[in-house]
């Protein structure tokens, strides 16, 4: 978890990406809180529910000074090779053009 603010310290505002969850939603107010919190988690993660709620009613309150922004992550997400039987190599499918050239009449061989 990551916290930005506008304090002394003039620490820049992070920028939104647009797979940002934001609380409380931007159109809701004028103006954005001081500081805000970054979450990357993941949703089967034990402990996201606990951080989740935690920084919802932070952002929620009736004067909010955290603004409360969820990045969600992939999980691990596991990778499969596809081997060839009796070879031991990787097969994995690229999508290639090729360029068909008819060189029959072009004489370069006789």
């Amino acid at each position: 978890m990551f916290l930005f603010g506008t304090d002394s310290n003039n620490l820049s505002r992070p920028k939104l990406l647009s797979f940002d969850h934001i609380y409380p939603p931007l159109h809701q107010s004028l103006t954005r809180p001081p500081f805000t919190a970054i979450l990357y988690g993941l949703l089967s993660s034990p402990n996201f529910r606990d951080l989740h709620t935690y920084l919802l009613t932070l952002a929620n309150s009736t004067d909010p000074h955290v603004e409360y922004v969820f990045r969600p992550i992939r999980g691990n997400t596991v990778r499969q090779d596809y081997d060839l039987t009796g070879y031991g190599i990787a097969l994995d499918l690229k999508k290639m053009d090729y360029l068909a050239l008819d060189d029959r009449n072009l004489g370069t061989y006789s």
